[in-house]
């Protein structure tokens, strides 16, 4: 019987724990959300253990947040959601790298740019972090960065080749209309 009582208070004290941190969260995610006009929550639905889940909602073009997998969002619009809810973690418990891999595949200009100014305005926040790396294709999200790196294949060495891009000559190319994968 105390074993039994042992294991019910030292889970409800896990379940506290959890409630608080997401409680955090939501606040990390509102204020993300905050940075593009945008208003949302994340909370853990359910009492008991077996049933809990974790809802997270937005109000991209709706009147009032709607969880993302119920609202016939775009995929933009859900990744736009699930960005702003990783950054939010990484203001909740921080670590010192942020990889995001291509995460703006989904993401049409509007959101892109968005996302770009999540990135610009929650920066500062992210103190702990010391780099950013992503990969992408959007110059939106190359004109923020403090480097870019083109890595190309060389198939005659058989190599990844990578080299900084000078962010004038980016931008150059960009202001006559070429693409930033010619370069």
């Amino acid at each position: 019987e105390s074993s039994r009582t042992l294991a019910e208070k030292t889970l409800r004290s896990l379940i506290d724990t959890l409630k608080r941190k997401v409680d955090e969260l939501c606040r990390n995610y509102k204020y993300v959300l905050s940075k593009i006009g945008a208003n949302g929550e994340v909370r853990i639905v359910g009492q008991s253990v077996d049933n809990m889940r974790l809802e997270i909602t937005i109000d991209l073009h709706r009147t009032n947040p709607v969880e993302i997998n119920k609202g016939a969002f775009s995929s933009g619009e859900k990744t736009l959601a699930i960005f702003a809810f990783i950054i939010s973690l990484f203001l909740t418990a921080p670590a010192p790298i942020l990889l995001l891999d291509e995460f703006d595949v989904y993401l049409d200009e509007p959101m892109t740019k968005k996302a770009a100014r999540i990135i610009r305005e929650v920066i500062n926040d992210l103190y702990d972090i010391q780099c950013i790396l992503t990969t992408t294709h959007r110059v939106e999200l190359m004109r923020i960065a403090n480097h870019v790196i083109s890595l190309v294949y060389d198939k005659s060495q058989q190599k990844s080749i990578a080299f900084e891009l000078n962010k004038k000559e980016l931008e150059s190319f960009v202001a006559r209309g070429l693409g930033a994968h010619i370069i």
